[in-house]
Parts: structure tokens; C-alpha cells; sequence
């Protein structure tokens, strides 16, 4: 009996909690028609008589997760600190100390400390392990509650408590916080003389200007071929993604369009202004984890036959979120349309099981090889279109690439090294010990992707470790092959030093995706008909 009647709460709560938020958009209509006075009525028998009290508060917060969550997967509820985090996040900007840091065994480690940054200043150094902040123990916690502690006011400082390699002491360090700028871009380089190549790792409210800058900058160093890496972006703001897209088509080529229940969700994008990077031959990078304004930017290229697009199927996500703020300053964000790609394609995975939605991702087979004429494609049963060139291209499933390439192909024992974060723990116990000199040793990243090596003793010890993180017979002989494990160490060594940049331009000269995708441009140039 209790069990009912804490259900009854839990739909009456949400339904109050989120009716002047129905009602402001609704114009004073009310959506419960002839029942608000009953719903209300219902709701105040119950606190005033229910036998026990209950926090409005976390029963609003589990009503509005029931109820959306008979909805789509992507129509969600963020708390206010979650909120607070996404806005800092798209606007491109945060307040803080300026490092990335990785929980090892109960101990937070920095792996990254933003150059110029307040911690940079203050004197930290990526390895060093963080073992208090303030008079706190920073010991086995998780990761929203060191954010929330190190996280703070522009000007205002935090005292952290550091372990360092080659120091017996824990010493403590004062860190004046600051502005900390989010990237979109996080790398960018020539990758030959002609081939400029950079990442897109969000779409924030920055990211078209940050690349429309990097593109400027590599055209003068050369580029005359473009390769964009949208792999593990999962998205962000439509309008972002339509401003890239221009980029690169002439005209008024249509972009996306979407569609929704109501008038005001329904919109079309196209390309508006010209640029002179319309002609340059391009390839697309995505992976499994590239979805919704990534799938967009992607589904417009290859839809008009522009470029090539070149690695895994996409994520598969067609949905565009509004966000609508309750009054407490939580929010829900609510899928309120379906994007189409220019040809009219709905990328959207089915979602009818929810309980296989991400695993399918993460268990997810895809095939291997060329595909420009998608007959490898695990759509084939969803809707075709054609190209202006007449290849066929499926709706429903994300974006299938034109070529099949899995970073990990044939690499099983690394797939499961990287999932049991053994390369992030292999570079930083040889960082503690090398790094310094490392860095005394080599000017720049160019010098130490084309010079460092490991001696003997370091290879076996990853051997060794390797055999710790995951105990099974042969993993020598399958890691080595390529050697793909110590370069995949060398990059994680050179973010230390370099930061992101460091670790793609050194990761790109073992990255089987982009080095596949090099040699693809002459048949981008003959797709796009630039030659």
C-alpha cells in the first residue's frame, strides 16, 4: 500500500513541478484541462496526510526521470550543478585551476596541466598526484567531488597538497583560480606538406570561429587538402555544426532540416556565404562515439559527394534537444525534433529497446574495407538515397562511412589494455621517472615524434605491466605486432609535455584511421569532381 501511494506522489510532483514551465509556453492553458484542479487536489491530501514525510525535492527529481525516461534516451534531466557545467562547457569558458586529472587507484593523478594556466603558473606538473586540497583529504574520492572542490571563482585561490616523484614530502601549492578556456580545436598540424588535420572534439558556441582560425592558419603553412577529425565528438550546437558545413559547400546547398510536432521546430539550414576552402579535396574522420551535430556535419559532406568520410559507423543519434529551465534552476532537456540530412536521410538509431541502446554501441561489429558504394553497409534494410553521384546511402542507422577503418581492428588484447586504462598508467609510472629529462631533451613535439625512442628495459617493463593489468598468455606477441603499444605510450608521453596537440600529432603517424584516410584524397577530389 505504501509503495502506491509513494507512486501517486511521485506523478503529482512532477506534474505540479513542472506546470508553470508548460504553463509560460502554453500561453495560461492548462495541459491537465479539466483534471488540474484534480491532480492538485490529490496532491495536497497527500502532504497533508501521507503517513510519512517526503522530500519534495527528490521525489520531483525521481518523477521527472520516470517520466522521461518513457521517452527518448536523450530527453533527460540535468541538476543544477550539471547545467552549470554544460553552459561553461559550450560557452567555451570555466573558472578553475587549469588541469586534467585521472583517478588511479583511489589517488587523483594529473595528466594534464593547461599551459599558461593558473596551475602552470603555480608550479604543477602532470604526474604529480593530488593528495589534499585545503585541509581536506582528497583521498578515494570521485570525480564531481574534486571538481567541486578545486572549481571556484575567478581570483579566488585554493591550496591543493602534492606528491611528486623524486620528493619524500607532500607539499603544498597556492593556486590563484582563473578563466579557463575550453577548446573546441584541441589539435591542429600539417600532416605533410599539402594535408592540414584537425580535431573537433565539441560544438560549442566558439567552435565555428576557432575553426575557421585553424583553417586560416594551416592555409598559410600550405594546406591544399583538409582532414577534419570528428571522432568521440558527441555533439553539441546544431548551428555550429550548419556554420562548418558552409565552409565547405558552394552555394546555397542545403545543409540539415528539421522536423517536429510543433511549427517552431521545424527548420532548414543551408550554406549561405562563400569561402576558400570550397574547393579544397577533404576526408571526414568518425568513429561510434560521433553523434548528433557531428552525424550532421558528416551527412552533409557525404550527401552532397563532397568528401570522403572514413572510419566506424556513427553513433546514430537524430535528435535535437531543447533545453528548458525549471524554476529551481534545474532543467530538462527535451527532444523536441528529427534532423534530416540534406537528402532527407533520419540518421536516428532505433530506440524501442533502451536497455541495448549504448551497449550495442560498445558491442557493435562493424566491417572492414571499402564502402563508397555502401554495399557493406548493416542499413540495407533502411531507407536509400542517392547522391548527386549516384551512390547509394542509408537512413536510419548513423553515418556509414565511405571507408571502413577500426583503430583497433585486429588489436583485441589493446582494446581491452584501454579499457582497463593501461596505457594512461604505463605512460605516467615512465613519466614520474623520465619526464623531466625527457623534456630537457627535446625542444618540441616534431623533434620528439622523429627521435625518441624506448630503450629495451622500458619495453619490457610495459610487457610486464601489461601482463598486471590484464594476466593472460600471448599478449606479447599481439601487442607488438605494429608496435602498436608503445607508440599508443609515446603519444599518452607526449600529452604530458604538449598536451593534446602532442598526443594527435604524434598518435597520427600509427593511427590506422588517418592513415588510410591519407591516402584516400585523390578519390575525394574525383567524388567532388575538383579535378
Amino acid at each position: 500500500m505504501e509503495n502506491k501511494f509513494v507512486k501517486a506522489l511521485v506523478l503529482i510532483v512532477i506534474f505540479v513541478s513542472i506546470y508553470t514551465l508548460y504553463d509560460q509556453i502554453s500561453g495560461g492553458s492548462s495541459i491537465f484541462g479539466g483534471d488540474k484542479n484534480k491532480v492538485e487536489e490529490a496532491y495536497n491530501l497527500i502532504q497533508k496526510l501521507y503517513v510519512d514525510d517526503i522530500s519534495d525535492s527528490a521525489l520531483s527529481r525521481s518523477a521527472i526521470e520516470g517520466i522521461l525516461s518513457q521517452l527518448d534516451p536523450h530527453s533527460i534531466y540535468l541538476t543544477t550543478d550539471e547545467v552549470q557545467g554544460n553552459e561553461e562547457e559550450m560557452k567555451g569558458e570555466f573558472e578553475g585551476i587549469g588541469i586534467e586529472f585521472q583517478i588511479i587507484k583511489d589517488t587523483i593523478n594529473i595528466i594534464t596541466v593547461l599551459q599558461g594556466g593558473p596551475s602552470a603558473s603555480a608550479g604543477v606538473l602532470p604526474g604529480d598526484k593530488l593528495i589534499k586540497v585545503d585541509d581536506s583529504s582528497a583521498i578515494s574520492l570521485d570525480t564531481d567531488q574534486i571538481r567541486k572542490k578545486i572549481k571556484g571563482k575567478s581570483g579566488t585561490s585554493v591550496k591543493v597538497h602534492i606528491s611528486r616523484y623524486g620528493r619524500k614530502d607532500i607539499f603544498p601549492i597556492v593556486i590563484k583560480r582563473g578563466k579557463i578556456p575550453v577548446k573546441s580545436v584541441t589539435a591542429s598540424f600539417m600532416l605533410d606538406s599539402v594535408t592540414g588535420y584537425f580535431n573537433i572534439v565539441r560544438f560549442g558556441e566558439k567552435t565555428s570561429q576557432e575553426v575557421l582560425d585553424v583553417l586560416k592558419a594551416l592555409q598559410k603553412q600550405g594546406m591544399k587538402q583538409v582532414m577534419i577529425d570528428l571522432r568521440n565528438n558527441t555533439g553539441g550546437y546544431l548551428n555550429e555544426a550548419v556554420k562548418i558545413a558552409d565552409y565547405f559547400l558552394t552555394g546555397r546547398k542545403l545543409i540539415v532540416f528539421t522536423k517536429g510536432r510543433i511549427s517552431q521546430a521545424n527548420e532548414t539550414f543551408a550554406a549561405e556565404e562563400s569561402y576558400p576552402f570550397e574547393k579544397m579535396p577533404l576526408v571526414v574522420l568518425i568513429n561510434r562515439a560521433s553523434a548528433s551535430a557531428s552525424e550532421i556535419l558528416a551527412g552533409a559532406i557525404q550527401d552532397w559527394d563532397r568528401g570522403l568520410v572514413v572510419g566506424e559507423r556513427s553513433f546514430g543519434k537524430g535528435l535535437v534537444q531543447q533545453q528548458l529551465q525549471l524554476q529551481d534552476g534545474s532543467a530538462i532537456r527535451l527532444t523536441i525534433a528529427k534532423y534530416f540530412t540534406p537528402l532527407g536521410r533520419s540518421i536516428q538509431r532505433d530506440y524501442e529497446n533502451k536497455e541495448d541502446y549504448y551497449s550495442e554501441i560498445e558491442n557493435r561489429e562493424d566491417e572492414t574495407g571499402d564502402n563508397l558504394n555502401h554495399e557493406l553497409d548493416s542499413a540495407k534494410d533502411m531507407p536509400a538515397y542517392l547522391t548527386p553521384m549516384r551512390r547509394k546511402v542509408y537512413g536510419g542507422g548513423g553515418i556509414t562511412p565511405d571507408y571502413f577503418v577500426s583503430e583497433f581492428k585486429n588489436k583485441k588484447t589493446a582494446l581491452e589494455l584501454l579499457k582497463n586504462n593501461f596505457f594512461s598508467q604505463a605512460s605516467l609510472k615512465w613519466y614520474e621517472v623520465n619526464g623531466t629529462e625527457t623534456k630537457k631533451n627535446f625542444k618540441d613535439v616534431v623533434a620528439f615524434q622523429k627521435d625518441f625512442e624506448f630503450n629495451a628495459n622500458d619495453i619490457n617493463g610495459f610487457y610486464e605491466f601489461a601482463n598486471v593489468v590484464i594476466p593472460e598468455s600471448g599478449i606479447r606477441a599481439e601487442i607488438a605486432s605494429g608496435d602498436y603499444m608503445k607508440n599508443r605510450i609515446k603519444a599518452e608521453i607526449a600529452k604530458f609535455i604538449w598536451n593534446q596537440q602532442g598526443y594527435f600529432y604524434v598518435s597520427s603517424s600509427y593511427d590506422a584511421v588517418v592513415v588510410k584516410a591519407l591516402s584516400l584524397f585523390a578519390e575525394a577530389s574525383k567524388i567532388a569532381k575538383l579535378k
